[in-house]
């Protein structure tokens, strides 16, 4: 064949007709010239069914390297071809057919599995080693021939566990049961804490060890066992094994599932099991309700752990739990031995006669429980009756920026009930802030003591907290900062953009040229603070908007761009 012939069976191969293509193809045979290879590569990929078999074929006959690859991929884009494909490739030899689809049974895609478990038992099956054979198996779900694989199936059917289907998940965790060697029962014990298996695998696995392995497995391991299937009753019986998985529940698992773990550390009734109690009850990052039913559990053993913990809690960060414990050693007639101790439980049972007793040395405590909600206010009204002290320790909280702006409130509340003037200045700092609600508590905190508004902007502030909108025009640029801000920040923000439209409308030559650029950049919507409201109304759109035609009109006129 010159390269003449091969220029026309080549261009034969490519023509549109497919009997030509065909009949080409049947004309070539073993002794075919190597150029002629690619094009019949090309042609596995025809439309003709019958000229993709041929190709099949002639390149089987050809045996040329090249077409190895081509063929491998066939098997898995060819279902009609597959078989005639799969005895194909065969002509090449087990060894690379071992090598080409071996690594495939691997592939997330069952699918490709299934194709390259199926060619390999008909090419390179004699190749394979134990472990190879156990995985085409299990793929082919043939589980009376997996378990014959015994060791060399563990490590398959392991990997079989973390990726598959339910049901086959089942059928493999039943599997290494029934291999029954200590290696099968450790794979499975494994797989209780390993990170990679999700929740539903563990649960197959425990359920396994449950119904066909307990004798033969530690207690250790069927207690966690039980603990991936919540099995609480199974629980008990295994008492110290039980204390590691339940603590490790403790620490991972939601809430409902907490409780439920702590109502079974009670019923095991051991030391162990008691200092896991107390150990939850003072864990801070703990959920409060897990924290109150261990305290209950606590509570029917009166240790002397026990009772260091409560006293410990007296200083917690959470209000309800310092009352807890106050209330338990209060029922045990604890007495306090110093007198930080007597001073925290006089104030986590309120008792403020008693707290009041000791002078200056309450004060730090009483600043300290500022933060909670339920005896703040209560908190600085004790501290305004400690005298000098006192007085100037909410001072000084007042006055802190770095603290809550709600405990530097109550601290402000409480100076001006008393009509201390140093209660003014904070309160005068809160006139500018943000939240519109903090605003107006400082102007009518304020208002309760002798002040009165001097600057335009503290006047601003007084119009705002009454609703006194129709006054605003009058105090020109410290109105239009303070809109401005609310339009941002507050759910006023519709009288807000009616002002800041009456101001340019009446007096708009005047306002400076920093205020007209905030005002021609407004947005359609309110701040991140006020999501839930989402965007502007359409009437409070269609303001904005006049809002920012009206500033970039008389910027314009001014010479200036935006």
């Amino acid at each position: 064949m010159n390269d003449l012939h091969v220029w026309w069976k080549t261009r034969k191969l490519k023509g549109a007709n497919a009997n030509k293509r065909l009949q080409t193809l049947a004309h070539l045979n073993q002794r075919a010239k190597p150029e002629l290879v690619p094009v019949i590569i090309e042609s596995l990929g025809d439309p003709d069914p019958n000229v993709r078999k041929k190709a099949v074929t002639t390149l089987a006959e050809i045996g040329d390297q090249r077409a190895f690859k081509p063929l491998i991929a066939m098997l898995f884009h060819d279902a009609q071809l597959r078989a005639l494909t799969m005895s194909s490739i065969k002509s090449f030899g087990a060894r690379p057919c071992m090598q080409a689809l071996a690594p495939i049974l691997d592939s997330p895609e069952m699918g490709e599995c299934q194709i390259a478990a199926d060619a390999l038992r008909h090419t390179a099956w004699d190749l394979l080693d134990e472990s190879q054979r156990a995985r085409v198996a299990i793929i082919e779900s043939e589980w009376d021939e997996v378990i014959t694989y015994a060791q060399a199936a563990i490590e398959p059917i392991v990997s079989t566990l973390k990726k598959s289907t339910q049901r086959i998940r089942r059928e493999a965790a039943t599997a290494l049961a029934r291999i029954g060697s200590r290696e099968a029962f450790n794979a499975l014990s494994t797989l209780l804490e390993d990170e990679s298996l999700d929740q539903r695998g563990k649960e197959i696995v425990a359920w396994i060890l449950k119904q066909n392995c307990e004798a033969g497995i530690a207690p250790g391991v069927m207690a966690m066992a039980a603990c991936v299937q919540k099995d609480w009753a199974a629980l008990v019986p295994y008492g110290i094994e039980a204390i590691k998985p339940l603590r490790k529940l403790l620490d991972e698992s939601e809430e409902p599932t907490r409780i439920e773990a702590v109502q079974c550390l009670i019923q095991i009734k051991l030391n162990q099991a008691h200092h896991v109690l107390i150990e939850t009850w003072e864990d801070r990052d703990q959920y409060f309700s897990v924290r109150l039913e261990a305290s209950r559990a606590c509570e029917e053993r009166l240790t002397p752990a026990w009772m260091t913990s409560l006293v410990c809690a007296l200083g917690d960060e959470l209000w309800p739990i310092r009352t807890t414990a106050a209330d338990y050693l209060t029922a045990h007639a604890w007495e306090p031995s110093t007198t930080n101790e007597h001073i925290q439980l006089s104030l986590a049972c309120k008792d403020w006669d008693e707290l009041r007793s000791y002078g200056d040395e309450a004060i730090p405590f009483l600043v300290a429980a500022l933060h909670f909600n339920s005896v703040g206010p209560a908190v600085a009204y004790e501290l305004t009756q400690l005298g000098d002290a006192g007085i100037n320790a909410l001072a000084d909280v007042a006055s802190d920026a770095s603290r809550d702006i709600s405990v530097r409130e109550i601290a402000a509340m409480s100076l001006a009930d008393i009509r201390d003037q140093r209660a003014i200045e904070p309160l005068r700092t809160m006139l500018t802030d943000k939240d519109m609600a903090i605003r107006q508590f400082a102007v009518w905190t304020l208002e309760r003591t002798d002040w009165q508004p001097e600057s335009n902007l503290e006047k601003v502030a007084v119009c705002i907290a009454h609703g006194r909108w129709e006054e605003l025009p009058n105090y020109g640029s410290a109105t239009i900062d303070a809109m401005l801000c609310l339009c941002e920040n507050s759910l006023a923000v519709a009288d807000a953009l009616t002002t800041l439209k009456t101001i340019l409308v009446k007096d708009k030559g005047r306002v400076p040229i920093r205020q007209l650029r905030d005002m021609a950049s407004l947005k359609d919507a309110r701040s991140v603070a006020f999501q839930s409201e989402g965007d502007l109304t359409k009437q409070e759109a269609q303001i904005c908007s006049e809002v920012r035609q009206a500033a970039k009109y008389e910027l314009l006129r001014r010479g200036m761009c935006m």
